[in-house]
């Protein structure tokens, strides 16, 4: 049986290291009560993620991810009002449908399902009925973990996101996090350049009416407006045209379930892609710390699970720069409006 880091810290614990780290006084212990904390969510994730797969079958690509260091301490930074115990998308899971339709229906079987473990209706956000600002779109639902009395419930208590988003919005968001990792600009948190963020703005509602046949973030603009919005973006940033002409990385050839990909952030090597792939989960997450520690600031590094390489490019398209999706409906879109 799989063996995982069980939670050391109180609550109260995790959040004043989240405090101290925010003020800038996060000694080393605080750091490793950070972390202990963090891996211990691994195995909510691997609960949750074979409920997933097996409802799932064939019906959605399945992924899931320990959230990084870095993202977790930039959340602690920029949202100075949440305590860092609370913070619930430590474990994620992901699901990808081709239809609103089988979305939904996934989502609410799921709801209807017998678990322990609870969902959070204040916390769980629909940005398909209510696009966020920023043009993302899907669903996502937290659950609070419950493990059954007498087993793994040290864990409880625990949150995991389970984020639903069809293909169309996947690309899109995959591009979103392309164009952050490949640039100084940081659209999905709302950073850089405005004219990035208002491109992303306008291909989110191009995206919806024309492969959804729903609206985004820009529903009172029209089909023509939209259509010379984007030129003037695109002339501004040139986006689409650099996003079509990233070369897909290569897929990961020693492939185990569980897999590292490290892309670099260092401008001589930027966008390269290394994998490294584990039988254990475990055996993963030891050497994601160490992975961490040592390339801080030179490359982007995260952990995730996949059942085959398909599913793990598809999945997490933005680590292998793969944007030809996006490109495609924007194009498409575009020339159908």
């Amino acid at each position: 049986m799989t063996s995982f880091p069980e939670p050391k810290y109180t609550a109260s614990r995790v959040s004043a290291a989240g405090r101290r780290f925010r003020k800038g006084r996060a000694t080393e212990d605080d750091m490793q009560v950070i972390e202990n904390w963090r891996a211990s969510h691994a195995h909510v994730i691997n609960t949750f993620q074979m409920t997933l797969r097996n409802r799932a079958k064939d019906k959605a690509k399945v992924g899931q991810r320990l959230k990084r260091r870095v993202t977790i301490l930039d959340k602690v930074v920029r949202e100075p009002n949440m305590a860092l115990a609370a913070m619930n998308d430590v474990a994620g899971c992901r699901l990808i449908f081709e239809t609103v339709d089988e979305l939904y229906s996934f989502r609410d079987s799921l709801r209807l399902a017998r678990m322990n473990s609870r969902r959070s209706v204040e916390k769980s956000k629909d940005y398909i009925l209510h696009p966020k600002i920023s043009g993302y779109r899907g669903v996502h639902e937290i659950y609070e973990y419950m493990g059954k009395p007498g087993f793994s419930t040290a864990y409880n208590g625990l949150h995991v996101e389970i984020q639903y988003r069809t293909s169309a919005q996947h690309a899109w968001a995959t591009a979103v996090e392309t164009a952050g990792m490949t640039s100084l600009n940081q659209p999905k948190f709302g950073r850089g350049d405005q004219d990035y963020l208002e491109f992303f703005r306008i291909a989110s509602e191009i995206i919806a009416r024309t492969t959804e046949h729903r609206t985004s973030c820009l529903p009172e603009t029209s089909d023509s407006d939209l259509k010379n919005l984007l030129y003037k973006y695109e002339e501004r940033t040139h986006l689409l045209s650099s996003l079509e002409r990233l070369q897909t990385a290569a897929p990961v050839l020693d492939f185990k379930q569980n897999t590292i990909l490290m892309f670099s952030l260092e401008p001589e090597t930027l966008g390269q892609l290394q994998t490294r792939s584990y039988e254990s989960l475990t055996s993963a997450m030891r050497e994601l710390s160490e992975l961490e520690t040592k390339f801080e600031g030179k490359s982007d590094i995260v952990l995730v699970k996949s059942v085959d390489i398909p599913s793990l490019t598809y999945v997490y398209q933005n680590y292998f720069s793969n944007t030809s999706g996006f490109v495609d409906m924007v194009r498409d879109g575009v020339d159908s409006l």
